[in-house]
């Protein structure tokens, strides 16, 4: 079913390609619809807040991110190497 569905989907995409530019009202139905699909008008954040504003949106966004990838307790990484089994020998 999911390959029926993906197929119908690349068909209505191609039906658009081809008939699109001659029905302005539909080529502007299907943009709006793909920028509605595709946009972001309100995130909440860690604390709980709803944030709505596009400015506010995107810090936290960016604070979210910056948070995942931030190395953290750094200090005691020869800990856990310690821990690690050793697979080739000297």
């Amino acid at each position: 079913m999911e390959h029926e569905e993906i197929y119908w989907e690349e068909m209505s995409r191609a039906s658009w390609l081809k008939h699109g530019d001659k029905n302005f009202k539909f080529f502007h139905r299907k943009a709006s619809q793909r920028i509605q699909v595709n946009s972001i008008s309100s995130i909440t954040n860690d604390n709980g807040i709803v944030h709505s504003d596009l400015e506010d949106v995107g810090n936290v966004i960016t604070n979210y991110f910056s948070n995942l990838f931030y190395a953290s307790n750094t200090l005691q990484v020869e800990e856990v190497v310690a821990l690690v089994q050793k697979k080739i020998d000297n």
